[in-house]
């Protein structure tokens, strides 16, 4: 049976929140990324590491000056899947804000931990807290700001993805 990528999305959000059980949360995440690989030729899904969740093993990485509205304290990442058309990161900050002007791709968000703060180029603002998952299209011009140590999943297109 072939998964949709939006079941496989959902089905991440649902153990990153704890809608899974404690018995299914255990059984997915048994194993760690080396799920990606191939075995004899057949597609395997990809295991969300309970670490990447956790804040363990990100690696830092940095914005470009010209987005950074305000300092960006202590960006870390973990791209823990990259496959044909879609990448997924899990990203955490302590706090800092960041202008899109415009957003370069579609983006789908889950909030583990913290606040992001949305504000569009009009003013209009949207918080999002922990448990929450939302979309933000291709274009959306805007200040994204995250506070109270801001950890989520991200995935978007594979060719636009932020480099690790």
């Amino acid at each position: 049976m072939m998964l949709s990528k939006l079941h496989i999305v959902f089905s991440v959000c649902a153990i990153v929140t704890g809608c899974a059980s404690t018995e299914t949360r255990s059984a997915l995440l048994e194993k760690s990324e080396a799920d990606i690989r191939l075995a004899d030729d057949e597609l395997q899904p990809v295991r969300l590491d309970e670490r990447y969740v956790q804040g363990q093993g990100l690696e830092s990485r940095d914005w470009a000056p010209d987005l950074k509205v305000t300092p960006v304290r202590f960006p870390r990442q973990k791209v823990w899947f990259t496959g044909e058309e879609l990448t997924a990161v899990v990203y955490e900050q302590r706090d800092g804000v960041l202008k899109f002007n415009p957003l370069p791709q579609d983006e789908l968000a889950l909030v583990i931990e913290g606040v992001a703060i949305l504000t569009s180029a009009t003013g209009r603002q949207h918080s999002f807290h922990r448990g929450e998952a939302f979309a933000i299209p291709k274009g959306w011009s805007g200040t994204w700001e995250m506070s109270e140590g801001l950890r989520g999943i991200f995935v978007m297109k594979t060719h636009e993805a932020p480099p690790p």
